[in-house]
């Protein structure tokens, strides 16, 4: 558990999480809770699934605080012997973490415009910080993606500007515009739509399965073999498309082994086994099609430790797919 002690008779971990995975679960909140508060059933290798976007926001910071101190975007420039560009760059570094673990939460939870907010909220944190760490030398502004309001001259900026903005802007922006455009995209085709809407919608892209929505659930989704039918619960049908996806595709591999019981039941000797057997089956499922659905990096993840967690169990060894960049880009374009 990499350090952490864990109390069996509290129940209870002795050392605080650092970090809130997903901010709609209220049991994230509770920092001596970890795994969804049920670390017998779940897996939390790290526990810190959230550093990616805070060493990248460190790195980008630790740039921009060089540049600052320099004026100057080539390092090779930088005047190395300089208590104000090291300064500088630790304030950068610093800054730029935080900002990039407050914009990964908020992006990490798949509200609606969730990456849009997430900039946001990076921006305005990366911006107060750096006013802060350059004693007041830069303005403070906040991003929206696709351009930025300045709170010191009460001015607009964006990619409308093309022929007046830096080439460090005009990639920012870019960058920003393609999210905004998931976020519209997402909103418009599936966050504005009711329960019924996103059933039937599923329902046309699985037209060989019959689809349903269950309120009472308090899982993702289940497979009910008497009437053949794949129910969805709020936590299926309440994020994005691909993770609706990733959910109806899970639960019909259930069908298919239900139907077809073709596979190896090596070592399965009862029925506790059996069932953690069929959910590794389907969390595999879901692992070679997250870039097709589209999953984010923190779904990916989720099904990467419950598979773990199966695969564990049952001492099974299996090759775990690398949410590589190429990966993480397909996902991007599907989503």
């Amino acid at each position: 558990m990499n350090g952490r002690v864990y109390d069996p008779w509290l129940g209870r971990f002795l050392s605080p999480d650092n970090f809130v995975q997903s901010a709609t679960y209220s049991q994230n909140f509770n920092r001596y809770s970890y795994a969804l508060n049920n670390p017998l059933k779940y897996t939390d290798p790290s526990g810190e699934i959230i550093w990616v976007p805070i060493v990248i926001g460190a790195v980008i910071g630790t740039y921009m605080g060089g540049t600052l101190a320099n004026n100057d975007y080539n390092p090779a420039n930088w005047d190395y012997s300089s208590g104000k560009t090291w300064g500088y760059m630790a304030g950068g570094a610093i800054v730029g973490g935080i900002s990039g673990y407050f914009g990964g939460m908020i992006a990490a939870t798949e509200i609606p415009m969730s990456n849009t907010l997430g900039i946001m909220g990076a921006s305005l944190v990366n911006s107060v910080g750096t006013s802060i760490y350059t004693g007041g030398q830069t303005d403070i502004s906040i991003s929206f993606g696709v351009g930025s309001f300045n709170f010191n001259t009460g001015k607009f900026n964006g990619i409308w500007n093309w022929n007046n903005i830096s080439t460090m802007e005009k990639i920012g922006y870019s960058l920003g515009a393609i999210l905004n455009s998931i976020d519209l995209y997402r909103f418009a085709t599936w966050d504005v739509l009711s329960f019924e809407e996103k059933l039937a919608k599923l329902q046309k892209q699985y037209p060989n399965n019959n689809i349903s929505y269950d309120p009472s659930t308090t899982k993702e989704g289940f497979y009910n073999e008497n009437n053949k039918t794949i129910y969805l619960g709020k936590r299926g049908l309440n994020k994005n498309y691909g993770w609706a996806k990733s959910t109806v595709e899970h639960e019909y591999q259930h069908y298919l082994d239900y139907k077809n019981q073709d596979f190896d039941l090596t070592g399965i000797e009862d029925q506790r086994s059996y069932n953690i057997l069929l959910d590794e089956r389907a969390y595999l499922t879901e692992m070679n099609n997250a870039a097709k659905n589209g999953l984010s990096y923190t779904q990916y993840q989720d099904i990467i430790n419950r598979l773990t967690h199966n695969a564990t169990l049952l001492n099974h060894q299996i090759n775990m797919q690398s949410y590589s960049l190429k990966l993480w880009i397909l996902s991007i374009i599907k989503r």
